[in-house]
């Protein structure tokens, strides 16, 4: 690890049931993606 900081500014929560959004997730530029699993 190089010790250099870069903060987290954006989250991005993508429904678990949608292939086509969690595929357009992944050319975004949010900081962290998580799947929402919830029913």
């Amino acid at each position: 690890m190089d010790g250099t900081y870069r903060p987290r500014r954006t989250c991005l929560s993508v429904p678990g049931s949608s292939p086509s959004m969690i595929e357009k997730a992944k050319s975004l530029r949010a900081d962290q993606v998580f799947l929402d699993l919830e029913d």
